[in-house]
Formats: structure tokens, sequence, C-alpha cells
């Protein structure tokens, strides 16, 4: 048996992605909607690294600076907060052993909870957690790119391939299969999504506008997996409390049979 590692949403990686692959989070939680789309006001979100211990901090804000560097329109601040607090407006990013809801990885390697204003999407919070369980995450490049991917759900994207498209060679595609590339930076599509979210200029919001996967070298995704995962997809704990939502994504870990 063979183990497959999924960030959240199911992929096609068999599949060519469509011109525009971006996906956006929104406020029922279906991306391929149209209601409307989860965003930080200020343009910005605040990060608190410290609770990495190193040096995985320093891959952490990486991740924030190529974020910095590929998107002017939105900027991730360094800042302090609580670990795990869901009220601070803090992105807090840190090993645990359990989610920061408290609930088990099951079979994920990192979960992003945000909380959200249901009616306006405004985000209130959000934080990341990264299972102390997987010794993938070990590898410098590897860990960065899950960064930037947790990242960009931090910053409003939902997963590339959740709609019918392949996503594939975006950071926010489902499946990141080992025998590939590292990322360096968010891809074009990835920028693009970012901007459709904040647009250069100083507009409203249009309406309408969690994690990957981590496949051993030649094991090929499967897409009768992914219909197995799909009921996964849009499972998550929720909590809603003064128009305001509580949603989990991370990265579920499917299984493909295999020789060997």
């Amino acid at each position: 048996m063979r183990r497959v590692l999924s960030f959240a949403l199911g992929a096609l990686l068999l599949l060519a992605g469509p011109a525009r692959a971006y996906e956006l989070l929104r406020v029922d939680n279906n991306p391929c909607g149209d209601k409307q789309n989860l965003f930080w006001p200020s343009r910005t979100a605040t990060v608190d690294s410290s609770f990495l211990a190193a040096p995985f901090g320093s891959y952490a804000d990486t991740a924030e600076a190529r974020w910095n560097s590929a998107v002017s329109s939105f900027q991730f601040r360094s800042g302090g907060g609580d670990f795990c607090n869901p009220s601070d407006g803090i992105t807090s990013m840190g090993f645990s052993s359990t989610v920061c809801d408290g609930s088990g990885f099951g079979d994920a390697v990192s979960v992003t909870i945000y909380r959200f204003n249901a009616g306006t999407g405004a985000f209130a919070d959000a934080d990341v957690t990264f299972s102390t369980a997987d010794a993938a995450l070990q590898d410098q490049a590897l860990f960065t790119q899950i960064a930037m991917h947790e990242l960009g759900h931090v910053l409003g994207l939902a997963h590339s391939d959740a709609c019918g498209g392949s996503g594939h060679g975006t950071l926010m595609q489902t499946v990141t299969p080992l025998n590939e590339p590292r990322l360096t930076s968010p891809s074009a599509d990835d920028i693009a999504g970012a901007k459709a979210i904040y647009p250069a200029e100083n507009v409203s919001v249009p309406p309408g506008g969690n994690s990957c996967a981590i496949a051993p070298a030649g094991v090929p995704w499967s897409p009768a997996l992914e219909l197995l995962l799909m009921p996964l997809l849009w499972a998550g704990n929720r909590l809603r409390r003064n128009q305001e939502r509580v949603t989990r994504n991370g990265c579920n870990q499917g299984r493909v049979m295999g020789n060997g």
C-alpha cells in the first residue's frame, strides 16, 4: 500500500488545466459557486511564525516574502499573537500534535482554520498548524512550498483544482508529486487569483470573489480516488456565532493500492 498525503481537496493531475484555474474561498464553503469571496479588508494579514522552531520559522518567513514579492496589492506582515487563538486576528503558524480546534489531524499534514463574517466575507482570524507526525515536512523546499500554499488559503484562495481543472503547475493545486520540482514562488495563476481578490486599484471586492497532496514518485493521482475524497473536501468543523463562521481546511491523506 502506497501513501498519498492530500491537502484537503482532490485533484486531477492527468488533465490539462483551464486558462484560469484559480478558485476562491467563499462564505458558503463552495469555491465553485458565486457567493461572496473571503478577504481581509485591510489587504494585509499579520503572521506570527515564532511558534515554529528553528529553522522552520525562517522557512515560513521566506514563504511570506515570496507572496509579498509576487502580489503588491496584498501583504503579509510579521507580528506577535497567541498560538491558535481564534480571536486575536493573528495568523499563528506552528507544529502541533492536534489542530487548533483541538481535533486530530487525521490524514492531514497541515490544517488552516479560519474565521470570517458570513455576511460580508471579511476574515477575522486564521491559524495554521503542521503535523508533528509527518517526516516529509522536514524537507526545507517542501515545507516552504506547503507554507506558501497554506498562506494562499490565508489570503483567500481555494484549491485551483477544486472545480474541475487540473491545477497542475500551480501552488494551490491539491496534489504535489514528490518527483516534480518544488515551486519557489506562486505561479502566474496563483497571483491572478490573489489579484482578483485584491485588485491593484482601490476598488471594492467583486461579489462572488486548505492543503494539497504529496504523492510518492511514480504514483499517479487517480480520478477515482478524487471521487472518493470529495466528501472530505466539504467536511470541516464549523461554528456559527454572531454571524461568524469557523472553517477548517487542511491536507488530507488518501491511500492508493500499489505493488509493494
